[in-house]
Parts: C-alpha cells; structure tokens; sequence
C-alpha cells in the first residue's frame, strides 16, 4: 500500500517536472500564440509582395486597402505600404515580438513594434532590414 502511494506521489511529480520543463523551454501558450500571429504578419506581408510584383504596371500608389488584401490579424488593420520611388517600396507592421536571425523566417528580422521593410519592384523578399517607420506612419 504504502509503495503504491509512493508511486503515485512520483509519477504525479516527474510529470509536473516535465510540464515545467516545456514550458521553461518554449514559453508559456500565450508565447506561442504571440510568435505564430508575428509570423502570420511576415506571411502576410510576403503575399503583399507577390501581389505588388504580379500586378505589373507602375508601382500603385495605394495599394493594401484594396479588397482581399491581407489585414492585421488580430486588429484588422490594413498593413502600411509607401511607394518610395518607381521601383522601391516599403511594407510596415506591428508586432508583438522581436524576431532575429533565429527566427522563424530569419531573412525577416524585426523589433517588437512598428517595423518597416524595404521591397524593390519585382522582389517578394526585403532588400535590407526592417528599420522603425516615420512617426507619421505608426498606427
């Protein structure tokens, strides 16, 4: 009887130790949920991309208001896009999370908040880093 109980006692313990374990590991859900709505949000900004380059024509001068464009999923916000110049443009959003080389998409580096990235007409992939966005900009 009283092996059982010690048993049990130690089961419910190295279980509780690898729960803890995970979550010291990888964070709790909330965590998670904060990196795969970041990454939802590069995603998001690669289709833009690829929508800018198949369009052809000169670089619109508005472009993610337009109907199906990808929004901001968690504040249905359309993501910032200024043309620059005729080939150069930049796409803007928000993130919850700093995001490095480690990263889930690591050509995609960015800083907790309102991060731009610069885009060459035909390009669907940054040319440099994300830089902050004008004051202006920030939603």
């Amino acid at each position: 009887m009283i092996f059982q109980r010690i048993a049990t006692v130690m089961t419910i313990v190295v279980v509780a130790g690898g729960v803890a374990a995970g979550f010291a590991a990888m964070g709790p859900p909330s965590r998670a949920r904060t990196i795969a709505l970041d990454q939802r949000r590069v995603e998001d900004l690669i289709d833009i991309a690829g929508r800018v380059r198949d369009r052809g024509g000169p670089l619109p001068v508005f472009f993610t208001t337009d109907p199906g464009i990808p929004r901001d999923p968690v504040t249905g916000v359309p993501y910032v896009y200024v043309k620059e110049t005729a080939v150069r443009y930049r796409l803007c959003a928000t993130f919850a999370a700093a995001a490095g080389a480690d990263g889930p998409i690591p050509r995609w580096r960015h800083p907790a908040g309102p991060a731009c990235f610069r885009f060459e007409r035909d390009g669907i992939a940054p040319t440099g880093a994300a830089f902050a966005p004008p004051s202006t900009e920030i939603r």
